[in-house]
């Protein structure tokens, strides 16, 4: 694996978007104390495909697929981090604070994966 945190991430957050994407509302109260079904929806589609993209980026070493994966993630978990402590005030700081911090993380590693992702892409196709 040449980048574990990032694998891991990736896997881990298909659950959540996976099953917020069947359940919608259900999955998470916070969300649905402030937003419709499809918020929810909109959310767990961003984790999933964000972690698909980011995934095939990684096999397939091409770091323009996985910098747009890894975008795709950070918004879906901003949304999630939002959503947590818009919808649960205090009782949701801790675990939204925390999804916002895996989505300014996320976008940290983007930043530096843009600046280097055109190189890195045309020396695996040399």
């Amino acid at each position: 694996m040449h980048r574990p945190y990032t694998v891991v991430l990736a896997v881990v957050l298909v659950v959540p978007g996976a099953l917020a994407i069947v359940y919608g509302d259900s999955v998470s109260q916070a969300l649905s104390n402030i937003a419709a079904g499809t918020i929810s929806r909109l959310m767990g589609t961003l984790l999933v495909v964000g972690s698909a993209l980011t995934l095939s980026g990684i096999a397939r070493n091409r770091a323009l697929t996985e910098t747009l994966g890894l975008t795709v993630t950070a918004i879906g978990c901003a949304i999630y981090g939002l959503g947590v402590i818009l919808g649960l005030g205090l009782h949701g700081a801790v675990a939204g604070s925390g999804f916002l911090a895996i989505a300014a993380a996320t976008i940290r590693r983007v930043i530096t994966l843009a600046a280097v992702a055109r190189e890195v892409d045309r020396a695996s196709e040399s």
